[in-house]
């Protein structure tokens, strides 16, 4: 389990986590509230195809978002197998 971070000037960005599974690699959010740009998350998605897709833990419920490889977990149901993926 890895931390993400890209420190340009003007422009900050962080990754909460980055794990490797299964030759997958992910990034995770963990957002307190229901809501959020995820801006880092989208930028890491866009410059780093290694990456194969975004998970956001938050307090909402579950949506995907296949087209930006962004999936969206309430968070209880964190660690559930039944999680999915796009692929």
């Amino acid at each position: 389990m890895y931390y993400w971070a890209r420190d340009a000037r003007g422009s900050s960005a962080e990754i909460d986590y980055l794990i490797n599974s299964g030759g997958r690699s992910s990034a995770i959010e963990v957002k307190s509230g229901k809501g959020g740009s995820l801006s880092s998350m989208r930028m890491l998605l866009e410059t780093c195809p290694d990456c194969n897709d975004g998970l956001a833990l938050y307090s909402g419920e579950s949506a995907a978002l296949p087209q930006q490889k962004l999936r969206f977990i309430p968070l209880y149901y964190a660690g559930s197998p039944a999680q999915g993926s796009f692929d």
